[in-house]
């Protein structure tokens, strides 16, 4: 039996304020850095709950690959009811994880949905929608030509994302509008400024209306037809006799809106941000849209929507540069202190399209390496390059960021500027 003699993290107080969630933070980063400082571990006491923070680049990759934290929903619950928390901390751990998916499982669970959601995401899937892609880009693109003024984030950035989901999910034209209202309601709130029904009710009515559309697929399935959406592709996907059960395609389709749509509507809108502000590098994009393939990993590294990763739970005492994290602590990966590392980065503060090498970990590491990421990349990039090839001169104003655990402009004014006519 190994005896760990590791110490205890120094402990911090975060006071539970929306306002001042990392988060939220117009510049979180020197916060994050100030965490880092502190240690490979901090112990973050919020609202009576201790979460152990892991900073640090090579620290991030061996948590993310660590079989001994686990993401099962019943260790979290486990791990919540030990703290004597039930209350909204317990709420959001464990929000919408009725049914199992890839966010809440372990192997050998996870390792079955993987293989068989994975058929739905080839890299030639992906591919074929991009023609897609490029025509909400258009639309919306075509929609801004003779405005002066815009907000990146109501009028470019979520249409094409929530419009594209209706695509990707096979939703039929009469549904859209509908479902519009209730996936923006349970994933983006804070885009509409009166939203017709509540997080709650948009979640149900969501989770309802994915019942019915997947019942219209198996039907079409056994008639004999199918349809290039992924919802379609994940209930043709097949490994020898194992399939995606209704519950297992449900909470898949509910993923794929939730975490896809906002990350994706958070990392166009940061990106055109940092781009506004940086004309010396929008400019070398104006001028050589190639870029964009190098330029949106540099996005990702310095503007992840992701800061801390999804809960897991230490099923046994971990030791980590020797400090403890204990059986059954709640535990995150603070992704903006691996990807601003000095020690893997150099001058890793300064934004650079033309930096290559070194992978960034906005999309995790491990077995949980998110299934999303290609059509996350080929969205932002298609949508910035669009934007910049229109507009190359405009100006963004403050931004207002959402108080989710996702970090995205909830808006973004700007002046448009000279329109190119592209």
């Amino acid at each position: 039996m190994t005896v760990l003699t590791a110490k205890m993290p120094p402990l911090v107080e975060e006071a539970d304020d929306p306002e001042n969630a990392l988060e939220a933070m117009e510049n979180p980063y020197p916060r994050f850095g100030e965490l880092q400082h502190l240690g490979p571990v901090v112990a973050i006491k919020r609202r009576g709950l201790i979460n152990y923070h892991v900073t640090g680049y090579s620290n991030a990759v061996a948590v993310l690959n660590d079989s001994r934290f686990s993401k099962d929903q019943a260790r979290m619950a486990e791990a919540i009811s030990a703290s004597g928390k039930s209350g909204p901390e317990a709420g959001f751990v464990l929000s919408g994880s009725a049914r199992r998916n890839l966010l809440n499982t372990d192997a050998p669970d996870h390792t079955r949905l993987r293989k068989l959601v994975s058929q739905a995401f080839q890299p030639a899937r992906i591919k074929a929608l991009e023609a897609d892609i490029e025509r909400q880009i258009r639309t919306q693109l075509d929609a801004l030509s003779g405005r002066e003024e815009a907000d990146l984030i109501a009028d470019y950035a979520y249409p094409i994302a929530i419009n594209l989901i209706c695509i990707i999910l096979g939703v039929p034209p009469q549904d859209k509008e509908s479902f519009r209202i209730w996936a923006t309601a349970a994933s983006t709130p804070h885009i509409i400024a009166e939203a017709p029904v509540t997080q709650a009710e948009g979640a149900r009515l969501l989770n309802e209306y994915l019942a019915e559309l997947i019942q219209q697929v198996r039907v079409r399935i056994s008639e004999g037809e199918t349809s290039d959406d992924l919802l379609t592709a994940m209930a043709l996907a097949q490994e020898e006799t194992d399939a995606l059960t209704d519950d297992e395609l449900q909470a898949m389709a509910f993923l794929l809106l939730v975490a896809g749509h906002e990350t994706t509507v958070g990392l166009i809108g940061a990106t055109l941000l940092r781009l506004g502000n940086e004309p010396e590098q929008r400019q070398m994009l104006v001028d050589d849209p190639s870029l964009i393939d190098v330029a949106i990993e540099e996005f990702l590294r310095l503007d992840g929507p992701v800061m801390r990763t999804t809960f897991r739970v230490a099923v046994e005492d971990v030791e980590i540069e020797g400090y403890l994290i204990p059986r059954g602590g709640i535990t995150t990966v603070a992704l903006p202190t691996a990807n601003r590392d000095p020690v893997r980065y150099e001058d890793p503060d300064r934004f650079d399209v033309t930096r290559t090498g070194k992978p960034n970990l906005a999309f995790g590491f491990g077995p949980h390496f998110c299934l999303g990421r290609s059509l996350a990349r080929s969205e932002t990039k298609l949508a910035v390059n669009g934007f910049l090839q229109k507009f190359p001169d405009y100006e963004p104003g403050k931004a207002v960021w959402a108080k989710t655990v996702v970090r995205a402009p909830r808006s973004l004014p700007a002046r448009l500027g000279r329109d190119t006519g592209k």
